[in-house]
């Protein structure tokens, strides 16, 4: 048989993977070497970088599109140790600070300790529209890394998307498969008229470049006009809690204003 790398072998990438770590989940390989090189090596885990390619725009990781079913349960990463259903789908829709540290400084002990899940959704760092720059493409470079690393070792990942203000489409979708299921996080965009405004047109951004085959959003369903893929809602932890937990595929071919309209929202009296 062959294994998720194409490569002929009795086990699978997630076997060769376990066998490959320490019972602490590190690899075993950089476990042998002394502090002082192993360090030079693991910088931002790029020892992890064997066999990810890379676009050509930014310099993030490629990931391979996810194209199975959307029929599953969730739970956050945080309950993982928990969770006794190995069938659900860890997602990372939560306080950056609640992952951080594990999915990006702790990566192989922290992918080692999920091995019995089958799949993950990407790691959603979070983007903002009045962070420098360079710290919104860092969280979208740990996003595809951690995702593409963890293809690679034999998980089911569905990619997902997150945008700041429109400069970031520059960058923020590079990296993300076509025809492929595209995860968002749907909270804490409708306190203002301009958020709104902002996830939506990113919402249709995702579907004009990535043409998903469907949107799953991770929030309480609203109506999202102007979108071909058919969009499945998740609902998030509160409104799972007080209203049930359910989803609803729903159409999304009505009418939209223009997307000019975007850039005339204006964040503290400057345009975004």
């Amino acid at each position: 048989m062959k294994n998720n790398n194409g490569l002929n072998s009795l086990f699978d990438s997630k076997e060769m993977f376990r066998m490959a770590c320490r019972p602490s989940g590190k690899l075993q390989e950089f476990s042998r070497m002394t502090q002082s090189r192993r360090r030079k090596l693991t910088y931002n885990n790029m020892h992890l970088t064997e066999g990810m390619r890379f676009t050509e725009a930014n310099g993030f990781p490629m990931v391979a599109p996810y194209q199975g079913s959307v029929s599953f349960s969730v739970s956050p990463f945080t309950t993982h140790c928990k969770v006794t259903d190995l069938a659900r789908a860890l997602h990372f829709f939560l306080d950056d600070c609640r992952f951080d540290n594990a999915v990006w400084k702790n990566l192989e002990r922290t992918t080692h300790t999920l091995l019995g899940f089958d799949k993950l959704f990407a790691p959603d760092f979070s983007l903002y529209v009045d962070m420098p720059e360079e710290l919104n493409r860092f969280a979208v470079y740990k996003s595809r890394f951690a995702a593409a690393f963890w293809q690679r070792c034999g998980f089911k990942v569905i990619p997902v998307a997150s945008w700041a203000g429109a400069p970031s489409f520059k960058y923020c979708l590079d990296g993300l498969p076509t025809g492929s299921v595209i995860a968002v996080c749907g909270t804490g965009h409708g306190r203002h008229r301009w958020q709104r405004e902002l996830w939506h047109y990113g919402l249709r951004r995702v579907d004009d470049e990535l043409q998903p085959t469907t949107i799953l959003v991770y929030g309480e369903e609203e109506e999202l006009p102007g979108l071909n893929a058919p969009v499945v809602f998740i609902r998030d932890f509160i409104h799972s809690r007080l209203r049930g937990i359910g989803r609803k595929r729903i159409s999304s071919k009505t009418s939209v204003k223009a997307e000019n309209d975007l850039f005339n929202i204006k964040i503290k009296g400057k345009e975004i």
